[in-house]
Protein backbone atom coordinates (compact mmCIF):
# COMPACT_ATOMS: atom_id res chain seq x y z
CA UNK A 1 0.00 0.00 0.00
CA UNK A 2 2.83 2.39 0.86
CA UNK A 3 4.68 1.59 -2.37
CA UNK A 4 1.49 2.19 -4.38
CA UNK A 5 0.90 5.48 -2.54
CA UNK A 6 4.44 6.62 -3.35
CA UNK A 7 4.08 5.75 -7.05
CA UNK A 8 0.73 7.60 -7.30
CA UNK A 9 2.21 10.64 -5.54
CA UNK A 10 5.14 10.80 -7.96
CA UNK A 11 2.79 10.34 -10.93
CA UNK A 12 0.56 13.17 -9.69
CA UNK A 13 3.58 15.42 -9.23
CA UNK A 14 4.73 14.83 -12.78
CA UNK A 15 1.18 15.31 -14.14
CA UNK A 16 0.80 18.67 -12.34
CA UNK A 17 4.07 20.01 -13.73
CA UNK A 18 3.12 18.75 -17.19
CA UNK A 19 -0.38 20.24 -17.02
CA UNK A 20 1.01 23.58 -15.79
CA UNK A 21 3.62 23.45 -18.53
CA UNK A 22 6.38 24.07 -16.00
CA UNK A 23 9.10 22.39 -18.04
CA UNK A 24 11.89 23.42 -15.71
CA UNK A 25 10.45 21.72 -12.62
CA UNK A 26 9.31 18.80 -14.74
CA UNK A 27 12.87 18.32 -16.05
CA UNK A 28 14.33 18.52 -12.53
CA UNK A 29 11.82 15.94 -11.29
CA UNK A 30 12.60 13.54 -14.12
CA UNK A 31 16.37 13.96 -13.55
CA UNK A 32 15.89 13.37 -9.81
CA UNK A 33 13.86 10.22 -10.42
CA UNK A 34 16.44 8.92 -12.90
CA UNK A 35 19.23 9.54 -10.38
CA UNK A 36 17.21 7.84 -7.67
CA UNK A 37 16.63 4.81 -9.91
CA UNK A 38 20.34 4.68 -10.76
CA UNK A 39 21.28 4.77 -7.04
CA UNK A 40 18.73 2.09 -6.17
CA UNK A 41 20.13 -0.12 -8.93
CA UNK A 42 23.49 -0.31 -7.13
CA UNK A 43 22.16 -0.12 -3.58
CA UNK A 44 19.72 -3.02 -3.73
CA UNK A 45 22.40 -5.76 -4.19
CA UNK A 46 24.39 -4.34 -1.25
CA UNK A 47 21.31 -4.09 0.95
CA UNK A 48 20.27 -7.59 -0.09
CA UNK A 49 23.66 -9.02 0.87
CA UNK A 50 23.64 -7.20 4.21
CA UNK A 51 20.11 -8.41 4.89
CA UNK A 52 21.24 -12.01 4.33
CA UNK A 53 24.12 -11.48 6.74
CA UNK A 54 21.82 -10.09 9.42
CA UNK A 55 19.47 -13.06 8.94
CA UNK A 56 22.51 -15.35 9.40
CA UNK A 57 22.04 -16.98 6.00
CA UNK A 58 24.90 -15.21 4.21
CA UNK A 59 28.52 -16.10 3.51
CA UNK A 60 29.49 -15.10 7.08
CA UNK A 61 27.61 -16.72 9.96
CA UNK A 62 27.62 -16.42 13.72
CA UNK A 63 29.69 -18.98 15.61
CA UNK A 64 32.09 -19.54 12.70
CA UNK A 65 35.68 -18.46 12.03
CA UNK A 66 36.69 -15.63 9.72
CA UNK A 67 40.03 -14.10 8.71
CA UNK A 68 40.00 -10.32 9.22
CA UNK A 69 43.13 -8.15 8.85
CA UNK A 70 45.28 -11.27 8.72
CA UNK A 71 44.00 -12.72 12.02
CA UNK A 72 41.41 -15.42 12.72
CA UNK A 73 38.30 -14.22 14.56
CA UNK A 74 35.19 -15.87 15.98
CA UNK A 75 31.98 -14.22 14.75
CA UNK A 76 30.05 -13.55 17.96
CA UNK A 77 27.16 -11.53 16.54
CA UNK A 78 26.08 -9.97 13.24
CA UNK A 79 24.11 -6.73 13.25
CA UNK A 80 24.56 -3.19 11.97
CA UNK A 81 27.79 -3.42 13.99
CA UNK A 82 29.28 -6.91 14.26
CA UNK A 83 31.29 -8.33 17.16
CA UNK A 84 34.40 -10.43 16.47
CA UNK A 85 36.40 -12.19 19.17
CA UNK A 86 39.83 -13.82 19.27
CA UNK A 87 39.96 -16.32 22.19
CA UNK A 88 43.78 -16.42 22.25
CA UNK A 89 44.10 -12.63 22.49
CA UNK A 90 41.06 -12.30 24.75
CA UNK A 91 40.00 -9.33 22.61
CA UNK A 92 36.68 -8.30 21.08
CA UNK A 93 36.35 -5.78 18.27
CA UNK A 94 33.29 -4.11 16.73
CA UNK A 95 33.14 -3.50 12.99
CA UNK A 96 30.37 -2.26 10.65
CA UNK A 97 28.52 -4.92 8.69
CA UNK A 98 29.92 -3.48 5.44
CA UNK A 99 33.33 -4.91 6.43
CA UNK A 100 31.95 -8.46 6.18
CA UNK A 101 30.81 -8.06 2.59
CA UNK A 102 32.72 -10.39 0.28
CA UNK A 103 34.18 -12.44 3.14
CA UNK A 104 33.56 -16.10 3.95
CA UNK A 105 33.43 -17.77 7.35
CA UNK A 106 34.13 -21.46 7.97
CA UNK A 107 33.28 -23.80 10.86
CA UNK A 108 36.08 -24.64 13.26
CA UNK A 109 36.77 -27.47 15.65
CA UNK A 110 38.24 -27.73 19.10
CA UNK A 111 42.01 -27.27 19.06
CA UNK A 112 42.24 -25.01 16.00
CA UNK A 113 44.90 -22.33 16.69
CA UNK A 114 43.77 -18.73 17.09
CA UNK A 115 47.27 -17.24 17.45
CA UNK A 116 50.78 -18.73 17.20
CA UNK A 117 51.72 -17.80 20.77
CA UNK A 118 50.48 -16.40 24.05
CA UNK A 119 51.85 -13.96 26.56
CA UNK A 120 55.19 -14.97 28.18
CA UNK A 121 56.00 -17.41 25.35
CA UNK A 122 59.44 -17.35 23.72
CA UNK A 123 59.37 -17.04 19.93
CA UNK A 124 61.92 -16.96 17.13
CA UNK A 125 61.08 -14.95 14.01
CA UNK A 126 62.25 -15.35 10.43
CA UNK A 127 64.05 -11.97 10.65
CA UNK A 128 66.44 -13.49 13.21
CA UNK A 129 64.87 -11.87 16.28
CA UNK A 130 64.13 -14.05 19.30
CA UNK A 131 62.42 -12.82 22.44
CA UNK A 132 59.74 -13.21 25.05
CA UNK A 133 56.20 -12.02 24.28
CA UNK A 134 55.40 -9.41 26.94
CA UNK A 135 52.47 -7.62 25.31
CA UNK A 136 49.90 -9.06 22.94
CA UNK A 137 46.93 -7.43 21.23
CA UNK A 138 45.14 -7.37 17.89
CA UNK A 139 47.22 -4.31 16.93
CA UNK A 140 50.69 -4.68 18.45
CA UNK A 141 52.98 -7.46 19.66
CA UNK A 142 55.88 -6.50 21.93
CA UNK A 143 58.92 -8.74 22.45
CA UNK A 144 61.49 -8.42 25.22
CA UNK A 145 64.90 -9.50 23.92
CA UNK A 146 67.87 -10.82 25.87
CA UNK A 147 69.38 -7.90 27.74
CA UNK A 148 66.02 -6.20 28.27
CA UNK A 149 65.59 -4.37 24.94
CA UNK A 150 62.04 -4.29 23.59
CA UNK A 151 60.96 -4.66 19.98
CA UNK A 152 57.47 -3.92 18.73
CA UNK A 153 55.68 -5.34 15.69
CA UNK A 154 52.31 -4.71 14.16
CA UNK A 155 50.35 -7.91 14.68
CA UNK A 156 49.92 -8.55 10.95
CA UNK A 157 53.69 -8.09 10.40
CA UNK A 158 54.41 -10.39 13.34
CA UNK A 159 52.27 -13.15 11.79
CA UNK A 160 54.00 -12.58 8.44
CA UNK A 161 57.39 -13.37 10.03
CA UNK A 162 56.29 -16.98 10.73
CA UNK A 163 56.92 -17.00 14.51
CA UNK A 164 58.41 -20.23 15.85
CA UNK A 165 57.05 -20.88 19.34
CA UNK A 166 59.81 -22.58 21.34
CA UNK A 167 57.98 -22.47 24.68
CA UNK A 168 56.44 -25.87 23.99
CA UNK A 169 59.48 -27.88 22.87
CA UNK A 170 62.33 -27.09 20.51
CA UNK A 171 65.15 -28.78 18.61
CA UNK A 172 68.75 -27.67 18.15
CA UNK A 173 70.50 -28.93 15.01
CA UNK A 174 74.28 -28.47 14.92
CA UNK A 175 76.42 -29.56 11.99
CA UNK A 176 80.01 -30.44 12.93
CA UNK A 177 82.81 -31.64 10.64
CA UNK A 178 85.98 -33.67 11.16
CA UNK A 179 88.84 -34.40 8.77
CA UNK A 180 88.98 -37.25 6.25
CA UNK A 181 91.82 -38.76 8.28
CA UNK A 182 89.08 -40.16 10.53
CA UNK A 183 87.10 -41.69 7.68
CA UNK A 184 87.31 -45.22 9.07
CA UNK A 185 85.62 -44.44 12.40
CA UNK A 186 83.53 -41.38 11.39
CA UNK A 187 80.28 -43.32 11.00
CA UNK A 188 80.63 -45.39 14.15
CA UNK A 189 83.12 -44.66 16.92
CA UNK A 190 83.25 -40.90 16.47
CA UNK A 191 79.47 -40.51 16.59
CA UNK A 192 79.16 -42.64 19.73
CA UNK A 193 82.04 -40.86 21.47
CA UNK A 194 80.63 -37.43 20.66
CA UNK A 195 77.18 -38.51 21.91
CA UNK A 196 78.58 -39.69 25.25
CA UNK A 197 80.67 -36.54 25.64
CA UNK A 198 77.72 -34.19 25.03
CA UNK A 199 75.45 -36.24 27.30
CA UNK A 200 77.98 -36.01 30.13
CA UNK A 201 78.18 -32.24 29.70
CA UNK A 202 74.39 -31.91 29.73
CA UNK A 203 74.24 -33.84 33.00
CA UNK A 204 77.01 -31.67 34.45
CA UNK A 205 74.99 -28.56 33.58
CA UNK A 206 71.89 -30.13 35.22
CA UNK A 207 69.93 -29.97 31.97
CA UNK A 208 69.18 -33.70 31.73
CA UNK A 209 65.65 -33.32 33.10
CA UNK A 210 64.82 -30.90 30.28
CA UNK A 211 66.48 -32.99 27.56
CA UNK A 212 63.87 -34.92 25.60
CA UNK A 213 66.10 -36.57 23.03
CA UNK A 214 69.71 -36.51 21.84
CA UNK A 215 71.10 -37.98 18.63
CA UNK A 216 74.49 -37.80 16.94
CA UNK A 217 74.44 -39.11 13.38
CA UNK A 218 76.63 -39.03 10.29
CA UNK A 219 75.22 -36.36 8.00
CA UNK A 220 77.27 -36.16 4.82
CA UNK A 221 80.67 -36.37 3.19
CA UNK A 222 81.47 -32.75 2.49
CA UNK A 223 84.03 -31.24 0.15
CA UNK A 224 86.60 -30.84 2.92
CA UNK A 225 85.14 -32.67 5.92
CA UNK A 226 83.06 -35.57 7.14
CA UNK A 227 80.02 -33.90 8.71
CA UNK A 228 78.10 -35.16 11.71
CA UNK A 229 74.85 -33.68 12.97
CA UNK A 230 73.86 -33.26 16.60
CA UNK A 231 70.09 -33.23 17.20
CA UNK A 232 69.05 -32.15 20.70
CA UNK A 233 65.39 -31.81 21.71
CA UNK A 234 64.67 -29.77 24.84
CA UNK A 235 61.60 -28.92 26.87
CA UNK A 236 60.11 -25.45 26.55
CA UNK A 237 61.04 -24.79 30.18
CA UNK A 238 64.53 -23.82 28.99
CA UNK A 239 63.34 -21.80 25.98
CA UNK A 240 65.11 -18.71 27.36
CA UNK A 241 68.42 -20.62 26.99
CA UNK A 242 67.86 -21.43 23.32
CA UNK A 243 70.84 -19.42 22.03
CA UNK A 244 73.18 -20.32 24.88
CA UNK A 245 72.43 -24.03 24.46
CA UNK A 246 73.20 -23.76 20.75
CA UNK A 247 76.57 -22.19 21.53
CA UNK A 248 77.26 -24.67 24.34
CA UNK A 249 76.73 -27.72 22.12
CA UNK A 250 79.07 -26.29 19.49
CA UNK A 251 81.65 -25.68 22.21
CA UNK A 252 81.27 -29.26 23.49
CA UNK A 253 81.84 -30.57 19.95
CA UNK A 254 85.12 -28.65 19.74
CA UNK A 255 86.12 -29.83 23.23
CA UNK A 256 85.36 -33.45 22.27
CA UNK A 257 87.55 -33.06 19.18
CA UNK A 258 90.40 -31.74 21.28
CA UNK A 259 90.02 -34.52 23.86
CA UNK A 260 90.02 -37.24 21.18
CA UNK A 261 92.57 -35.69 18.78
CA UNK A 262 90.08 -35.27 15.95
CA UNK A 263 91.18 -32.99 13.17
CA UNK A 264 88.79 -30.08 12.45
CA UNK A 265 89.36 -29.16 8.78
CA UNK A 266 88.90 -25.87 6.99
CA UNK A 267 87.76 -25.37 3.36
CA UNK A 268 90.58 -26.32 1.00
CA UNK A 269 91.22 -25.92 -2.72
CA UNK A 270 93.42 -28.43 -4.53
CA UNK A 271 95.16 -27.33 -7.75
CA UNK A 272 96.52 -29.96 -10.15
CA UNK A 273 99.44 -28.83 -12.32
CA UNK A 274 99.89 -30.26 -15.78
Amino acid sequence: FKILSLLLTLSALIFVFYYAEDWFLLSLTIIFLMGLAWAVKYSIPILWQQSRLMLNIGSVREGERIIYNGLPWLVKSINVFCKLENPALDKTIRIPIEELSGKISIPFKQGDPWFPCKKNDWVSLSDGIMGKVTSLSCDIVELTLHGGAKKTYQTSDFIGLSPLNISTNFRLSILFGIGYAHQKEATSTVADTLYNYIMDKIQEEKLAENLLNLKVEFAQAGASSLDLIVLADFSGKVADKYSSLNRAIQKWCVDASTANNWDIPFPQLTIHRA
